[in-house]
């Protein structure tokens, strides 16, 4: 595919012009430069879904709902270059940015192996940093932006420490492919093999003209090869296999090498959490900004659908104060910047509002963090900061039974609940190996359950945790008393019938319960689901399931289903809670007090 040059929508616009790497692969990238000439910096984003598939075409159901929820990210644009998960480049250049958009090898207009996530990717954007840099129309400052995956690569290549790359905005990414996305608590989601089918799989380099054409220049968006279905299948990764095979059930080199160090970022960087991202893209977010090596780095916790915000005037108006001020050295008034904005969720609140209240803070988690346990207590399966007395066990069929749960009286006064979250349960089970699946979940006076809009479900809970029995053993210097760290490198099987104590990590989450509300946990050994009535999310459906019912798992398509990961002869059996005066299990919640 040759280079090109269009002058359009007040633009200079590259089109594939080649980067070569270290490796020797080219990838290719559309580079939008302002009309007047002269020393830029460029923000650029290196991804999975084509960069010249317009958002609409590829994701018509998702784009309809932009619409819907942020009309401003029609405003002042005339929408054609409008993407999926990156910059709007005509609401950028006229600001004097270069935006660039780069396919990542094996996909769009660029040739090679089709490996998401790979090493490789990271070392290919630290080459394109490089390149960017060395642009006569660039000033020397190079920054990144982009959602989801564009923010994994981010995290992966600023851990390498390119020398160019100043500053960068990572919106709702993961870090930890393994902990945050393939494995929960050592149980395989079967997310990854359903995306990459649903996603990249659909703009692999070699579709031609079977996949998509760019609406701008007329041309496939997946090059112009056309290989058969056998050829792109060898030119890929088996994602499903990758991900289910059994010598990947612990942490490898190939789970190591596609996840980021973060403690040797350098580059100023935000870290987007989205406090309903609980399952792929949260966990991630928030390890990012507390143990990123980073001294210029800020996190900001928002809530809603997956990516919805970003395309927002609020978004975008961050971003360019963030950007002015470490790409242009603008008195954006950055510097002034708390290191945490922080949404703070309430019962009832509408996804997007502009009454939603937001909180600034100095640290994560809070200082004034006050971490409670509430017990679960066998008598009356209450949840008590009180230490019950009462002894005896409670025993749940695994994978088909809702196990059980255990729910507070009603609070006495309005109670915020921000960060971190550890559960410690004493349990046996008839076989080897049993899944525990932990939710923390809300309850109004009148006992509906308080659900919210999730990144990826209409109605998730307030928080989830995941552990596989087997992958109980803790690292001793990553584990705190707020949250247990697995080191996922070796099995300890049950045996039967014997008491073992299990330490499960709940994913970060904030929520404000009114006085009269009421805290439960459930522990089961499946997947959570809310059970009230859901009317069919349009986005899942299109994208990750054509069958998916009216009653829709608490994280849509992050479900644990797979069945050489989990199977029934092992998973549903009979799991047993003990309860005992030196075995008192309980879910640790942090409590915040008001300033």
């Amino acid at each position: 595919m040759e280079s090109f040059t269009l002058v359009r929508e007040g633009m200079r616009i590259e089109f594939n012009v080649p980067i070569k790497t270290r490796s020797g692969r080219i990838v290719r990238a559309n580079i939008f430069h302002p009309l007047e000439e002269g020393k830029y910096p460029v923000i650029f984003n290196y991804g999975i879904y084509g960069k010249d598939l317009h958002f609409q075409d590829g994701y018509p159901d998702v784009y309809e709902r932009i619409r819907k929820n942020v009309p401003d990210y029609f405003v002042n644009t005339t929408g054609t270059h409008h993407c999926w998960e990156i910059l709007d480049p005509e609401k950028w250049c006229k600001d004097g940015y270069v935006i660039a958009r780069i396919d990542s090898k094996g996909t769009g207009q660029s040739e090679g192996y089709m490996d998401p996530y790979c090493h490789e990717e990271a070392e290919d954007v630290c080459d394109c940093i490089e390149y960017f840099a060395a642009q006569p129309w660039c000033n020397g400052k190079v920054g990144m932006s982009g959602t989801s995956y564009h923010s994994v690569t981010m995290w992966n290549a600023a851990s390498l420490q390119p020398e160019h790359l100043t500053a960068f905005c990572a919106w709702e990414g993961h870090t930890d492919i393994y902990r945050d996305n393939l494995r929960h608590g050592g149980i395989l989601s079967s997310f990854q093999s359903i995306w990459f089918k649903k996603q990249p799989s659909l703009v692999q380099n070699g579709r031609g003209k079977r996949g998509y054409t760019s609406r701008v220049t007329g041309l496939p968006v997946s090059g112009d090869k056309d290989l058969t279905d056998s050829e792109l299948a060898a030119n890929r990764i088996s994602m499903s296999d990758v991900t289910s095979a059994k010598e990947n059930e612990l942490i490898t080199d190939w789970h190591r090498g596609q996840s980021a160090d973060v403690t040797k970022i350098k580059a100023a960087y935000i870290a987007v959490v989205n406090w309903g991202g609980q399952g792929l893209h949260m966990r991630g977010s928030v390890d990012a900004f507390v143990h990123g090596g980073s001294k210029n780095k800020y996190m900001l916790a928002i809530s809603g659908p997956h990516g919805d915000l970003y395309f927002s005037d609020k978004s975008v108006n961050l971003q360019k104060k963030f950007f002015g001020y470490y790409l242009k050295g603008e008195d954006t008034g950055w510097d002034k910047m708390p290191p945490v904005t922080m949404r703070v969720r309430k019962v009832g609140e509408p996804a997007f509002s502009d009454k939603h209240e937001y909180r600034s803070e100095n640290e994560f988690p809070l200082a004034r963090t006050q971490y409670t346990k509430f017990y679960l207590d066998c008598s009356n399966y209450g949840l008590t900061t009180d230490v019950p007395t009462a002894k005896g066990t409670i025993t749940y069929k695994g994978m088909s039974s809702d196990g059980v749960t255990f729910m507070s009286q009603p609070l006495e006064k309005e109670t915020e609940i921000t960060g971190y979250i550890a559960s410690k349960l004493f349990i046996s089970a008839d076989t080897n190996d049993a899944d525990l699946f932990v939710t923390v979940r809300a309850f109004a006076p009148d006992m509906k359950e308080v659900v919210f809009s999730g990144a990826n479900a209409e109605n998730i809970p307030v928080a989830i945790g995941w552990l596989r029995a087997s992958h109980r053993k803790l690292d001793p210097e990553k584990t705190t008393e707020f949250r247990p760290y697995h080191t996922h490198d070796e099995l300890w099987p049950l045996k039967p019938g014997e008491i073992a104590e299990m330490d499960v990590e709940v994913w970060p989450t904030n929520i404000v319960l009114p006085k009269g509300y009421r805290i439960a946990v459930t522990i089961k050994g499946k997947d959570h689901v809310y059970t009230g009535y859901i009317p069919l999310n349009y986005q899942l459906k299109s994208k990750y399931d054509e069958d998916v019912p009216q009653r829709i798992d608490g994280l849509g398509p992050m479900r644990h289903t797979d069945p050489i990961d989990r199977p029934p002869e092992i998973f549903d059996n009979n799991v047993t809670l003990h309860f005992d005066e030196d075995k008192r299990p309980y879910i640790m919640l942090p409590i915040i007090p008001a300033k």
